[in-house]
């Protein structure tokens, strides 16, 4: 009994987010596509701890966490999840033409695949495309590792901290 109440106030609160903010991030990300001539992205809401881009899928899933977050920082996480869609087209139209290896074991030549790999995820191109779009809307973040931590206005005000 005690599970069933979890699922159903779990999904309450999805039900909530999607009702307050769905649109307004779909919105958001179509811009952004439209803009950067990349097909829509649609915006799943989920009760999961991190937003993700499911670039298998073509979807993005936002946590609705952010939506008792400011509207900055719920902003920012759309955009950070649409640039890695935008990164990963980027790098299958310039990703360097494989090369034919030798085989060590048979002798043979094989061709070698290619693979977007998560350590390129938040790379140059990521950064490039995740700030020009945040001073579009007045913000400019302040990283940790490869994620915001701040989020600034362009005066350097504080808007959102972690």
């Amino acid at each position: 009994m005690a599970n069933t109440q979890l699922i159903n106030v779990k999904m309450k609160r999805v039900k909530e987010c999607e009702k307050l903010y769905l649109s307004e991030m779909q919105e958001l990300a179509d811009l952004i596509c439209e803009s950067e001539h990349h097909k829509r992205i649609p915006i799943d809401i989920k009760d999961i701890t991190a937003s993700k881009a499911r670039l298998s899928k073509g979807t993005i899933t936002m946590s609705c966490c952010w939506c008792n977050e400011s509207d900055e920082a719920r902003w920012a996480t759309v955009i950070h999840e649409v640039c890695h869609f935008l990164e990963y087209r980027d790098w299958r139209k310039n990703k360097p033409k494989p090369k034919p290896k030798k085989s060590s074991y048979t002798g043979e030549y094989y061709m070698p695949v290619r693979v977007f790999h998560s350590t390129t995820c938040h790379g140059d191109t990521f950064k490039r495309y995740e700030t020009k779009w945040l001073h579009t809307f007045g913000l400019r973040p302040v990283y940790k590792r490869s994620y915001w931590k701040q989020l600034l206005d362009l005066q350097g005000g504080l808007v959102w901290s972690e």
